[in-house]
């Protein structure tokens, strides 16, 4: 690169949560973190790695994303898909209560000192097979019978004081299980709990 130098992390390191999950959506490979240097200033890029090692005749059309930016468009999507299970624990409220506070009790003690956003994500986190277990398509069977409790559901998202405000590597690694490259302005980030959220962007957003 003219005026300045490129350096790449190792292939192995556990060190960054995307390391194994940050997919190209157009050949597969998994996407590596770089860092640029130029002009005495370092920033951190993601790159398809297929098409660092073999050149764009092999990937044609992967973009390079700066970490900066998709961080943020990560939290985006972490926040999405805890609005929807909060949707979703309104719509199966009392049963799935009886099993979250059975579980609560359980950890009470540890979780005493964590903020209310880190209670909720830590709590998805561990109770990934009982989300699953979730009906999620509720919501779609609902919209198309008109029931949806659509006032509800948007003063529940209102008054939300779950909301994460920092990227979380520990959070991204318990919660995502993989984010597919759709093109140079939106990504599909897989969850465990199964949701799939769809974040995009403008040129002007970065």
């Amino acid at each position: 690169m003219l005026g300045g130098a490129e350096e790449l992390e190792g292939r192995y390191s556990g060190k960054f949560a995307l390391s194994k999950i940050l997919i190209c959506g157009e050949c597969g490979s998994e996407y590596r973190r770089q860092i640029r240097r130029k002009s005495g200033k370092e920033k951190a890029v993601w790159r398809c790695e297929n098409r660092l090692r073999n050149g764009s005749r092999y990937c044609r059309h992967s973009p390079t994303l700066e970490e900066e930016l998709i961080h943020g468009i990560i939290l985006k999507a972490i926040n999405r898909m805890a609005d929807q299970i909060q949707i979703e624990v309104s719509e199966v409220k009392e049963p799935f209560n009886i099993r979250l506070e059975k579980k609560s009790k359980h950890t009470q003690e540890k979780n005493s000192n964590l903020s209310s956003f880190e209670l909720i994500y830590s709590n998805i986190a561990d109770n990934l097979e009982d989300y699953e277990k979730m009906e999620i398509h509720i919501i779609e069977e609902q919209l198309e019978q008109g029931k949806v409790r659509l006032r509800e559901i948007q003063d529940l998202i209102g008054k939300r004081t779950y909301l994460l405000n920092e990227y979380n590597e520990q959070l991204v690694r318990k919660l995502i299980r993989n984010i597919n490259v759709i093109n140079a302005f939106q990504i599909e980030v897989v969850f465990k709990t199964g949701i799939v959220i769809v974040e995009a962007w403008k040129e002007n957003d970065k």
